[in-house]
């Protein structure tokens, strides 16, 4: 008979199935029988699970009619040699059938050309198939157990994050530098930055996006943003991992929870029809109001001058400002109140409420009643979950509550100088944050009443000034606490109950 050999090695490092050995073995049955070699094909680095007909150097043999013509019987060391795949194996034997071939194992000394060999063939490819199954299971425990406990699996990275090694085990921490520009991005979005202003401030100061070779856009900044992996959740696709326990499986988050529930509600009033800010540097947008009906004023851009104005521009009679002289005077308001005010930083410090964690007790039980709903979790699974977690929350509601403080920290630097150190959007977010609230009406309107001259250098929560044909009134929001602590001589960390 003309025989093609076959040989198949899936890595390189088993000397019991070596290329060698294999094709020693079928020229050695070769010569035995007395059968001529026709050729001797390796495919090496192939998985079993790939169809003969797929395989670089074999699949020529059995797919191009000229080589067809030329071998009579394929012969191999052992069957898993030609396939792992029961399916692929009964395809093999059919095609040999039709085209007048068989098939020679050598260490199984089968012949598949008779009836008994045919039945062992089957037999022994079931178990080859059995044997892929378990491989693949235990490849899925172990992917699953390494899940649970917060392990990395060799899949893609979460955004932010990188691998390293942990004894015999990999884990995942966050990278420093993405860490950092992913918070700062965050804090951008709390103050009411959108991702487009975020996006083309850090395309303009040339700072790589955190995956590196692309440029930075709104999309880029939401699929961050919106990522649950920032708060430290092993994610399974889009499913979050859970424990025994039911919570969430975390490691070392990048963004906290408070951090995080501000960034999504920021995100999420972004996303509302008309609730953005809009794009442009202008100091007062979703700070300047009229006093006549409330509401926020808007920019509208003209060829003679920018001015602040209703939405729609006619159903309230307070009509529009100019848009330098509001600013200007806002501006003017605020440093004299401010005068050398030191800079100070207002930090919470959150009550021991256990708030947050039965926050995130109730976010798990929501969650696996939506996951049971679709049915990505087992009833067995949701009951047993479902009543850790209601034990826990009633744990939570037992413990003791402490009030909550806050932290005033000075900068180091006056008011002044870090306002002159900011940008136009720098300066518009520092307004936003302090919750200072500007509102204007016409003069002759009298809506708005300007205030006396200062008395002494005393000063007030807000001051209201005439400018032009306007009054504007400027509520100082938090720069108040700021200055009542500074004249009281609190200019150095202190904590208030």
């Amino acid at each position: 008979m003309r025989i093609l050999g076959v040989t198949r090695l899936s890595r390189d490092n088993d000397a019991s199935t070596s290329i060698e050995r294999q094709r020693d073995a079928i020229e050695h049955t070769v010569k035995a029988r007395g059968d001529r070699l026709v050729a001797m094909t390796e495919d090496v680095d192939t998985s079993g699970s790939i169809s003969p007909f797929d395989r670089e150097d074999l699949g020529a043999w059995l797919n191009d009619p000229a080589r067809i013509g030329q071998w009579d019987a394929l012969t191999v060391h052992k069957l898993d040699r030609l396939t792992r795949s029961l399916v692929d194996f009964i395809t093999l034997l059919d095609w040999c059938k039709t085209h007048g071939k068989t098939v020679i194992s050598v260490s199984e000394s089968l012949d598949f050309s008779t009836a008994h060999g045919r039945m062992f063939a089957q037999l022994l490819a079931m178990f080859a198939e059995f044997e892929r199954s378990r491989i693949g299971e235990r490849r899925a425990d172990h992917a699953r157990k390494a899940w649970e406990l917060a392990r990395w699996d060799g899949r893609a990275v979460p955004t932010g994050y990188r691998p390293v090694k942990v004894n015999s085990h990999y884990e995942l921490e966050p990278e420093p530098d993405a860490a950092a520009l992913i918070r700062r991005i965050a804090d951008l979005v709390i103050v009411g930055t959108s991702a487009r202003q975020i996006a083309a401030r850090l395309n303009t100061e040339g700072v790589p996006t955190v995956r590196g070779g692309q440029r930075w856009d709104s999309s880029v900044i939401l699929r961050i943003l919106r990522n649950a992996s920032l708060r430290g959740y092993v994610m399974h696709g889009n499913e979050v991992v859970r424990g025994e326990d039911g919570l969430p499986v975390q490691r070392t988050p990048i963004l906290g929870d408070e951090t995080w529930a501000q960034v999504q509600a920021r995100l999420d009033k972004n996303a509302s029809p008309g609730s953005g800010i809009r794009k442009g540097a202008s100091l007062l947008l979703g700070i300047v109001h009229c006093a006549g009906c409330g509401q926020r004023l808007y920019m509208g851009r003209r060829a003679e001058g920018d001015r602040y104005r209703h939405r729609d521009g006619s159903t309230c009679p307070g009509g529009s400002f100019t848009a330098r002289y509001v600013e200007r005077e806002t501006t003017n308001l605020l440093l004299a109140f401010t005068d050398e005010l030191p800079m100070m930083e207002r930090r919470e410090i959150p009550a021991q409420d256990h708030v947050a964690d039965l926050r995130k007790v109730q976010e798990s039980l929501d969650e696996l009643d939506q996951a049971f709903e679709k049915g990505t979790v087992t009833a067995e699974s949701y009951g047993r979950m479902t009543a850790k977690l209601e034990a826990r929350r009633d744990q939570l509601g037992a413990l003791p509550v402490i009030e909550a403080a806050e932290v005033w920290e000075p900068t180091g630097e006056t008011f002044h100088e870090h306002w002159h150190s900011l940008d136009a959007e720098g300066r518009h977010a520092l307004l936003l944050s302090l919750g200072v609230r500007v509102d204007v009406a016409k003069a002759d309107s009298g809506l708005l009443v300007p205030d006396p001259p200062l008395i002494r250098g005393r000063q007030f929560g807000s001051r209201t000034t005439r400018v032009g044909r306007a009054v504007i009134r400027v509520d100082y929001g938090r720069l108040s606490e700021l200055r009542d602590r500074a004249s009281a001589g609190l200019t150095s960390k202190c904590l208030v109950p």
